[in-house]
């Protein structure tokens, strides 16, 4: 007989006396050799379910230092034996398969371990939903660890940036900078117990035809070997910022002087009375113009585009409007206190978008140029503005489109990020555009057909990121939730199954 008991907020599944405790996917046993036939779904003991009829093929169960298997018997039974396997433990869970091949099977997979990945991983482990994050670098959040210059700092105030059930330290600055939130991430990780694996790189990930699972081939970059995951759930949060994006400069390949992406900037100190070209006006170009300039570099930079441009404090106090007024006032407000700070600066090269800036961040994601100084800079000269680049020319000469020619030392391109999800995402299910982009406008982007969801696409920071992360946890958990009532509903067929109270997006181990 089975018999499901609630016992403060835990679930106890008790078979022949043997307690079974039922925690995201994983049963604990903690005495005896025993066989079992059915299976204990979040709480529930359903012949058969697991995340659903006959769906999970396998899961760990810990016994002292030792490994129980679990294999499909049958359509609706499933056969757990104790084996002694001395340490051979995967500590993501479900390891299914033969001696000669290991399927890693889990409910959930995240591509990517940058905000986007940690935080939803964050939520679905709130929830007690188990999941696995694939990150292809040796650390989290790799683009603020490895690929961010020193003066970094988050360019809006922290209550917009947290990431979702865990706020910024009292203690930390307004304006976070890059060490702090290092430190911030790392302790989200270690606060909800997020599984990552790093140095793995997912090749290509699709729709398995035979389970209707999505499937990954992954390369595991530290031993070379080949892995295969599957899950029901996928999450894309691979982001924006895949991968380094250079335009295509006419004559860039025989420039003789040094040229990089920004990713590889991380201070000015090698550049002092050097003539540099920064390419971009956005948050990163200007912050490195300004970096530049205050290390000594003779320093200029490419505005390409017309650009709304305020400090750190007006953008959060336009924040704090948006709360209590509709976005077209708060445009206005915005613009007249950039008017008033800047006055015109047309006559240097800076004009301003005729729609206002918040209007632009929610109708295409454009986002504003927070200044640190470099508009002073330009103001005094410090800082050259030029139109865009038209060709380089012999040695390190550039020309720009208004016929103007200067030599340059160095050219570093704040020119942006591009995605590479669709180097690996075969079956995108009406999800992602030619681009690698949502498909669907915000706020309905984070979600696609069969499993599949996007986290970090939105072009809206962090604030964003904490918006998908929480949207698809949530609509995980109740696609599960869902299964599990339909499944015990499904049960009245075996009237030894007692139900008392169970909610299995509660359930945790008390061992």
């Amino acid at each position: 007989m089975w018999e499901i008991c609630h016992v403060g907020g835990d679930i106890e599944v008790v078979y022949k006396d043997v307690v079974v405790h039922m925690v995201g996917g994983k049963v604990y046993r903690h005495f005896g050799s025993i066989e079992v036939y059915g299976m204990v779904l979040e709480g529930l003991v359903v012949e058969g379910c697991v995340w659903g009829i006959s769906h999970i093929l396998g899961f760990d169960i810990h016994i002292g230092e030792s490994l129980a298997r679990c294999s499909m018997k049958e359509v609706f039974a499933m056969s757990i034996a104790h084996t002694q396997l001395n340490h051979v433990h995967s500590r993501h869970s479900t390891v299914v398969a033969e001696l000669d091949a290991t399927i890693i099977e889990v409910p959930v997979v995240i591509v990517g371990a940058g905000p986007a990945g940690i935080a939803t991983a964050g939520c679905l482990n709130k929830l007690k939903i188990f999941n696995i994050v694939l990150e292809k670098d040796d650390c989290p959040v790799s683009l603020w660890r490895k690929r961010a210059y020193d003066r970094l700092k988050l360019h809006l105030g922290k209550d917009f940036c947290s990431l979702p059930h865990y706020p910024f330290p009292s203690d930390f600055p307004n304006f976070v900078p890059r060490v702090d939130f290092l430190r911030y991430i790392d302790s989200y990780i270690a606060h909800f117990g997020i599984d990552i694996n790093y140095n793995c790189s997912v090749d290509s990930a699709f729709i398995d035809q035979s389970s209707g699972k999505w499937r990954l081939l992954v390369t595991n970059n530290s031993s070379g070997a080949g892995e295969i995951y599957e899950a029901e759930f996928l999450v894309v949060a691979s982001g924006e910022n895949s991968e380094e994006y250079i335009p295509n400069i006419k004559g860039l390949e025989n420039y003789q002087g040094e040229s990089m992406h920004c990713s590889k900037y991380l201070n000015g100190r090698e550049m002092y009375k050097k003539n540099v070209l920064v390419v971009g006006c956005g948050n990163s170009g200007m912050e490195i113009a300004y970096d530049l300039s205050t290390w000594g570099a003779y320093t200029s930079i490419v505005i390409r585009s017309q650009v709304h441009y305020f400090s750190k404090e007006m953008v959060y106090a336009g924040m704090l409007l948006l709360k209590h007024f509709t976005v077209e006032k708060v445009d206005k407000i915005m613009i007249v206190m950039s008017k008033l700070k800047y006055g015109n600066m047309s006559k240097y090269g800076l004009m301003r978008p005729k729609e206002g800036p918040f209007a632009l961040k929610i109708k295409g994601g454009t986002t504003p140029t927070i200044d640190v100084g470099c508009v002073e800079k330009i103001k005094k000269g410090k800082v050259k503005v030029y139109p865009d680049i038209s060709s380089i020319k012999e040695g390190k000469v550039v020309k720009f489109v208004d016929g103007q020619h200067a030599h340059f030392d160095a050219i570093i391109f704040a020119t942006g990020y591009k995605t590479n999800v669709l180097k690996w995402l075969k079956d995108y299910k009406g999800l992602f555009n030619e681009n690698g982009m949502p498909k669907p406008s915000y706020p309905n982007h984070w979600k696609g057909e069969h499993g599949i969801y996007s986290a970090g696409f939105s072009r809206r920071g962090l604030e964003g990121i904490s918006f998908d992360a929480m949207k698809i946890a949530n609509d995980i958990n109740f696609t599960l939730t869902s299964r599990i009532i339909f499944c015990a509903l499904s049960a009245h067929h075996d009237p030894a199954i007692i139900i008392n109270h169970v909610q299995p997006s509660k359930i945790h181990n008390k061992h």
